[in-house]
């Protein structure tokens, strides 16, 4: 397949490998967008040229969901990056392999890490930049978090997810903003 996948504003899930392996084409979600979730191994070997920005509406996103799926991408539509506020699940390696360059900013309060003595609203899966066993090589100069999800993590927590390194800044908006 190449071209434009467009999915439409009535889908509300993307199931287990539903678009694996496609070839090379420009994923784009209505923006009246319904989706809630993108399931595990969903669009993982895909070959994704250019993608538009994930539905405001997007809860999960399933472990392998997009792991080297934007082998093609090398124009600006990748350069930032944003998880949804709505989001309360990130899975393991989801964007594994892929490589991203700029701002990456989590909108979602949701993906706090469970405290010892606390509860969960939801998970940031393990190295979800990377696929297993891989070292962490992503190009974010910027990464904005929500001091609320940045607490909850430890700092080889944070050094799995985004890679070592960085200095760590409290804006005045209540996050967090990592550079490198």
């Amino acid at each position: 397949m190449a071209g434009e996948l467009a999915i439409p504003a009535a889908v509300e899930s993307i199931g287990l490998g539903a678009f694996q392996y496609i070839g090379q084409v420009r994923l784009r979600f209505a923006r009246d967008s319904r989706l809630k979730t993108i399931g595990n191994l969903a669009f993982i070997f895909a070959d994704i040229s250019a993608m538009t920005p994930l539905p405001q509406s997007l809860e999960t996103i399933g472990i392998r969901a997009f792991e080297e799926a934007f082998a093609s991408a090398a124009e600006s539509s990748l350069s930032n990056f944003v998880i949804p506020a709505n989001v309360s699940g990130v899975g393991n390696y989801a964007f594994g392999s892929t490589v991203f360059s700029g701002t990456l900013t989590i909108r979602s309060p949701h993906l706090t890490r469970t405290p010892a003595t606390g509860t969960r609203t939801g998970s940031l899966g393990s190295s979800i930049f990377t696929a297993g066993g891989e070292t962490l090589t992503q190009e974010f100069t910027k990464i904005v978090i929500p001091r609320t999800v940045f607490d909850s993590y430890t700092q080889a927590d944070l050094n799995a997810i985004f890679g070592p390194g960085g200095n760590y800044v409290d804006l005045a908006d209540g996050t967090t903003e990592l550079t490198k």
